[in-house]
């Protein structure tokens, strides 16, 4: 009897597992590529769900001092949710200029 709860769990497990909506990780900028990956990881262990991408957004600036840079993502991101992973939000432009990116690009 017991065993065939663990299967209807698993069972359910696996129903709840193809209603996840597919998501990438992504780092608000190279600074981030770490800590976007362990909460990958995490989330990886936690979800069950290995098909869980990577990004990151690339600042692409002509001089190092340079202020205004051209965002660049690195990886693919259409049809997927993404969560941005960043460790401050002061102004919040980095973070619109990312979602405005991401969303060009499909997600």
């Amino acid at each position: 009897e017991e065993e065939e709860e663990n299967d209807d769990d698993d069972a359910s497990l696996e129903k709840k597992k193809k209603n996840y909506p597919k998501v990438t990780i992504v780092a608000a900028h190279e600074g981030q590529v770490a800590r976007a990956t362990a909460f990958r990881k995490v989330l990886q262990k936690l979800s069950g769900d290995e098909d869980i991408k990577m990004a990151f957004i690339s600042k692409r600036r002509e001089f190092g001092a340079q202020k205004e840079y051209e965002p660049m993502l690195v990886g693919d991101v259409k049809g997927r949710k993404c969560i941005i992973v960043d460790d401050i939000v002061n102004t919040g432009k980095t973070l619109v200029s990312g979602i405005e990116l991401l969303a060009e690009s499909g997600a």
